[in-house]
């Protein structure tokens, strides 16, 4: 790889882009084989040997292989057989696309075991068709079932009569990407996890062994123990815990790594970004590229095929860029993929072939995405690049320029929080439980804590035989009442005009409508422009038809918020801060647009243009500030209003340790409330607070306020007016 950093600072584009101290690399790491075969069938052996050409196991194989062959549970922290007949396995990835990707690698391994090629293995997930007998015969026969969270949660536990098979032999449970289990959405899974123990054990099932995978997690055998619920006291023999046993000594071997920071000058950040992928692409360096929005990926899409197409050279490496949206990689083998762009989505691990580098269009959201993106490239025992281009316009990303080692020596690893004790999430998972199988305080409390009675008592219906039982609010059936992932939203439909019969391009969130689809503006999908001709907002609705067009378009947008329902509230009056939480309505108007170049990257025309609002609900947490934040931001530009901007960022990286959403996904406006022409909000805070921080689509507005309700959200006013937050 260095041959390649060193020839990139030779091209013509090339103006010291690289930041200073902004270069770091790492060592190599050969690979440590164990002494002694773990014991496992020689036919075990065999298939590994024929199918993937695995003649020797790296050490953290083998200690995982005999930690499981020894009954306990198992945390995989590295870099990224039984005697019962019935037995059955398990497998939980918190996406499906990741499920998908994973099956047939060991579909192949198992085809190739001598004994075990009649084992079926069954992908039971939203795509599974209803149709036929396609789902019972995964229920009936399948040995290894393949699934999600939100089918466990949705389709398995609300239905376990139809699975007694699996719930009775399930012998080990397999947890992939164990680092995304964390906040409001973590909470949600270790709850159904707790479920799905509890069914397996009311069947004579205590024997579940859980294996799980991750490489970012600080504290592995805490974070397994909460979630999986083994950090309750097993007060019962019934569900006593083997310990949780960590594997974090990495064997298997690490080429080289470098790791560069790259500022751009005077150009845009995609004009650079363009001329990078085309350079590694005349290298051969397959890569990947990772955007923080499908607009970048989409511009930058467009951008590098003309940019290949321009030199006669260049023109057949355009057939090898692809771009991965909408969970469709489109196109080609892994054979002929020489440039993936996409969003985040790829983040965790899909397969898209062996990679050389990683070129990210502006710093990951937090140093977690930053290592799962970076690890993408040299997954075998060869050099690797990861590449960030800064955005020279966000001051998030400038401040990298001035002290790169925040993020190239940032922790390798990171601390999730994970809280199982908010009722707003707990509650309702009870009412999941007791509609499953009767709730009893004696033999259920270890899976739900001590305060299950408590809260069953306030929520739940006492049955005769001192047992609890679903409320009828909850039925018929609780489980489809807990968005585990967080509210769904609305999807407007962006539908090309241009031909006799409408079609349908794509489908878009309400969250990204409201910034996407304005009347008069540039729509752009699948590398082409389409001009908005119409949006309506009552028919989730925007008409397009296609555009010859040589810019595209930015919105001139205000956003309003209006607090409909007020959960929850907290004055601390301590420090004359004032807490909200609740449901709110964000309406966005767009009032025009800005003409960008493609090629050049300026802005060529203003269009003043109104299109209609678009408006939707979400949830929000609200902070009223002290009085006298409003009599400094109040007299104009200040450093308070700098500062308040730094809260904003300060509170993103915060959060997602407590909650699943990074700072792109969360949204954010403050407001100032004058009393003539606004009312207080009432019971929330006195009238002399004027100053409103807003933060909404959040995925659980009981979770969020949960921050504020047991003091983990502080803030320190003074730090902030002299901006000593510095990763903010």
């Amino acid at each position: 790889m260095d041959d390649i950093i060193n020839e990139l600072q030779q091209q013509s584009f090339y103006a010291d882009q690289i930041v200073p101290r902004g270069h770091k690399t790492l060592s190599p790491r050969p690979a440590l084989f164990s002494d002694h075969r773990p014991r496992l069938d020689a036919r075990v052996y065999e298939a590994l040997k024929s199918v993937q050409g695995i003649t020797n196991l790296y050490t953290h194989q083998c200690e995982a292989i005999e930690g499981v062959l020894n009954g306990g549970h198992i945390i995989i922290s590295t870099s990224t057989a039984s005697a019962d007949p019935d037995a059955c396995a398990l497998c939980v990835f918190p996406t499906k696309a990741l499920s998908q990707d994973q099956i047939q690698s060991f579909r192949n391994l198992i085809s190739a075991c001598a004994g075990l090629t009649d084992i079926q293995i069954g992908v039971y997930d939203g795509d599974t068709p209803y149709e036929g007998s396609v789902r019972n015969t995964i229920r009936q026969t399948s040995r290894v079932i393949v699934t999600n969270p939100d089918m466990l949660h949705m389709a398995i536990l609300p239905h376990h009569s139809r699975w007694q098979r699996l719930l009775r032999h399930v012998r080990y449970i397999v947890l992939d990407e164990l680092h995304t289990y964390h906040g409001s959405f973590g909470a949600n899974v270790g709850f159904i996890l707790r479920r799905l123990r509890r069914l397996c054990a009311q069947l004579g099932n205590t024997q579940v062994q859980f294996i799980a995978c991750s490489a970012t997690l600080a504290q592995p055998i805490a974070h397994m123990e909460e979630l999986c619920g083994f950090d309750s006291p097993p007060s019962a023999a019934a569900i006593a815990h083997p310990r949780v046993l960590s594997i974090d000594q990495d064997g298997s071997p690490c080429g080289s790594r470098d790791y560069i920071l790259w500022n751009p000058r005077g150009e845009t950040q995609l004009s650079d970004t363009e001329q990078i992928i085309a350079y590694l692409m005349r290298k051969e360096v397959k890569s990947m590229v990772f955007c923080k929005s499908r607009r970048v990926c989409e511009l930058l899409f467009r951008k590098t095929l003309d940019t290949l197409k321009k030199y006669p050279s260049d023109a057949s490496l355009a057939n090898k860029v692809f771009a991965y949206r909408g969970g469709v990689l489109a196109g080609g083998t892994s054979a002929n993929r020489s440039m993936v762009i996409t969003t985040n989505a790829l983040e965790l691990g899909i397969n898209v072939g062996s990679l050389d580098a990683v070129v990210m269009v502006g710093a990951p959201s937090s140093f977690a995405s930053f290592r799962q993106q970076a690890g993408r490239a040299g997954r075998r025992n060869q050099g690797a690049l990861g590449l960030v281009v800064l955005d020279p316009d966000d001051p998030r990303d400038q401040r990298f320029v001035h002290h790169p080692e925040y993020l190239l020596n940032a922790p390798v690893k990171d601390e999730w929080e994970l809280d199982l004790t908010d009722p707003g999430i707990k509650v309702p998972h009870l009412q999941c439980a007791a509609y499953e199988a009767k709730l009893q305080d004696e033999t259920d409390t270890p899976y739900f804590g001590t305060d299950m009675e408590k809260l069953c008592v306030q929520h739940l219906l006492s049955d005769v035989d001192q047992s609890f039982i679903c409320h009828p609010t909850y039925r018929p059936y609780p489980a489809a009442l807990i968005d585990i992932r967080g509210p769904r939203e609305e999807q407007f439909g962006v539908i090309d005009v241009s031909s006799s019969t409408d079609r349908v391009l794509e489908e878009l969130e309400a969250s990204r409508a409201q910034f996407s689809l304005y009347e008069g503006g540039i729509f752009i999908h699948q590398a082409k422009f389409y001009l908005m001709t119409r949006v309506i907002p009552d028919k989730q609705a925007a008409f397009v038809k296609p555009s010859h067009l040589a810019w595209y378009s930015t919105p001139h947008s205000s956003t309003f918020i209006e607090i409909k329902k007020t959960l929850k509230s907290l004055d601390r009056s301590g420090d004359g801060l004032a807490f909200g939480s609740g449901q709110v309505v964000v309406t966005v108007r767009t009032t025009g647009f800005s003409c960008i170049d493609f090629h050049k990257g300026q802005v060529i025309n203003t269009v003043e243009k109104c299109s209609p609002d678009i408006a939707r609900e979400a949830y929000a947490i609200w902070i009223n500030l002290p009085p006298r934040v409003y009599q400094q931001t109040h007299q104009g530009p200040s450093p308070w209003l700098d500062s308040l901007h730094a809260l904003y960022h300060l509170f993103s990286r915060i959060a997602p340790r407590y909650l699943v959403f990074s700072n792109h996904s969360c949204q954010y406006e403050m407001m100032q409330v004058d009393n003539n022409s606004s009312p207080p909000l009432s019971g929330l805070v006195p009238e002399t607070c004027k100053t409103i921080l807003h933060w909404f689509d959040i995925p659980s507005y009981t979770g969020y306020f949960g921050i504020a309700e047991r003091g983990r959200f502080s803030v320190s006013w003074n730090h902030c007016e002299q901006s000593s937050a510095k990763y903010c």
